[in-house]
């Protein structure tokens, strides 16, 4: 076995009080241990430790704290979140072969004497232990041998940026954003040399992960400030941590600044990450600003992905002239490919905004170009012809799906199912809209969520089946335990009142401040833009997953 291979079994080893025991209270300890050779090996300037214990006692976690924050990042950080200390060494004439028995009593005893057995070993053979110890899910085991190498006086041992990737690459919780986070400042008041754009990159992929991003966006500003350039990898990390948090104003920031980095240019990756951070906040408007620009301001190449994305925003934004300006684009590119995917999301935007003629010209496009429709296409046709008013259309869409030769779309999507069973309930068809959603189970074996029931709901409502629609409300949680949704009590409610059910509407305002309290209640009014107003017909527009007219 490799020393590397026994160092790791030998950590694994190791009780947990004394993995957490090499980290000591913060503060005192480390400033004395940063000004004394004896226990590090190496002195830094008294004026680098003033700053780091200042910095320390002025709050924690400050290159960014998670606003998300729970009782259990505050335990993880009592636990493991301290800076290193001087660690207890054994003395070099005791037992060698008690360890064996015993077990190992301190984290210097298991790297140095594995097996019980003295092992020779360098930063590269550490490194691989810290690496495999994050892939086996012991983060704070390879801290803690992270922190014992920062404690030896033999610079063979000295940690290095591979080391830093390595203990960043193990980070994978909440709790370890805070390690990950003080490990970072620690390097970058103490020896900033050892920071470059791989070790930057790892940190902010590791915050990323532990859903930190303050702590990642403070780090991509970090590298900046001390000099050392971000190359595209930083930038990606950072612009993949602001989308999965829908942070826009960030992720915006980001991208321009790539602008003024020497050796980095925008690409497509980055500015689809961009624009992804801006459609996950729902901040359609800016970001179709921002897709209006990528070519003559950015120079960004665009690609068949970005494309798609540059159309759905402005569809999502109103600006059919500009969906339709870059999809006209894409056909006349030769080095893009545009497939009924393409068709589809220069769709979607003349179904949100019911533009029926719009996309029945986009749909005529589709089969000239040779191309099959799928489920999407259909979804966004029926959704179109609903908001424009033609049920007629509606009906003819729904039976040439079923009339498909594809099998796979012969058998509708749950969203197209919800479209048409509001379309159908806007007609009064109520026992219509019933028998499709009792069809999804029986005939298509499709799963039947909450935007269905509700869509359903708001058909029986409208039609005044409001005994019906109670029936209806409990099928859709004990046959398929559907949790009812704000859309679902406020149909019902409203209904029952209306209808002089009053001890039912208050019996169910009482369920849903229940459900309310206990966290169990999805707000699904919070998915749009607004609902203005609170008609049958707008509600239903909303259970439906339509957007509002």
């Amino acid at each position: 076995m490799r020393p590397g291979e026994r160092i790791v079994k030998a950590m694994e080893a190791l009780p947990r009080a004394s993995v957490a025991g090499i980290a000591s209270a913060e503060g005192e300890d480390v400033a004395r241990a940063l000004r004394s050779p004896e226990t590090y090996g190496r002195a830094y300037p008294a004026a680098n430790v003033d700053a780091y214990v200042e910095s320390n006692t002025a709050g924690k976690n400050t290159a960014g704290k998670n606003t998300a924050g729970t009782l259990a990042d505050e335990r993880a950080d009592d636990a493991f979140g301290h800076v290193p200390a001087a660690d207890v060494h054994r003395d070099s004439g005791s037992d060698e072969s008690s360890s064996s028995s015993v077990g190992y009593r301190s984290v210097d005893e298991a790297v140095t004497k594995p097996d019980g057995v003295k092992v020779r070993f360098s930063a590269p053979t550490l490194n691989f232990a810290i690496k495999e110890l994050g892939e086996r899910g012991n983060f704070e085991r390879a801290h803690a041998l992270y922190l014992w190498m920062g404690m030896q006086k033999d610079e063979r041992y000295v940690p290095n940026r591979y080391t830093l990737v390595a203990l960043f690459g193990a980070a994978s919780e909440r709790g370890h954003a805070k390690i990950v986070t003080k490990v970072w400042r620690q390097r970058l008041l103490f020896d900033p040399d050892v920071i470059n754009s791989e070790v930057a990159s790892a940190a902010i992929t590791a915050l990323g992960r532990c859903e930190n991003w303050p702590a990642a966006y403070q780090v991509w500003k970090d590298t900046a400030s001390i000099g050392e350039p971000r190359n595209m990898f930083v930038y990606t990390a950072a612009l993949t941590v602001l989308r999965e948090s829908q942070r826009w104003e960030e992720a915006g920031d980001v991208f321009r600044a790539m602008r003024d980095e020497p050796g980095v240019n925008p690409d497509a990756i980055t500015a689809g990450l961009t624009l992804a951070a801006f459609d996950g906040a729902r901040r359609w408007r800016e970001a179709n600003a921002l897709a209006k620009r990528l070519v003559d301001v950015y120079g960004v190449a665009m690609d068949e992905h970005l494309c798609h994305q540059v159309i759905t925003i402005a569809g999502r934004a109103e600006d059919m002239a500009h969906a339709r300006t870059q999809f006209n684009r894409m056909l006349e590119s030769p080095g893009l490919v545009v497939t009924t995917y393409s068709y589809n999301c220069l769709l979607g935007g003349y179904a949100r905004n019911g533009d029926w003629d719009g996309a029945s010209d986009v749909a005529r496009e589709l089969k000239a170009a040779h191309l099959n429709a799928d489920s999407y296409t259909y979804t966004h046709l029926v959704s179109a012809a609903e908001r424009a008013g033609r049920y007629d259309a509606a009906d003819d869409v729904w039976s040439e799906m079923l009339r498909s030769p594809n099998r796979a779309v012969r058998r509708p999507s749950t969203v197209m199912c919800g479209a048409y069973v509001h379309c159908l309930g806007c007609q009064g068809r109520w026992m219509e809209a019933r028998e499709i959603v009792n069809e999804m189970r029986g005939r298509w074996n499709v799963s039947r969520n909450a935007a269905v029931y509700n869509a359903l709901l708001g058909a029986l409502v409208r039609a005044d089946e409001v005994e019906t629609a109670l029936e209806v409300f409990e099928e859709m949680q004990t046959e398929d335990g559907v949790l009812p949704t704000e859309i679902s009590f406020m149909l019902l409610v409203r209904a029952c009142q209306e209808c002089g059910m009053v001890n039912k509407a208050r019996e169910l305002s009482n369920v849903r401040d229940s459900l309310a309290e206990a966290g169990a209640l999805e707000n699904d009014f919070s998915k749009y833009d607004s609902h203005a107003g609170s008609s049958a017909q707008e509600v239903g527009r909303l259970a439906a997953g339509l957007p509002p007219v």
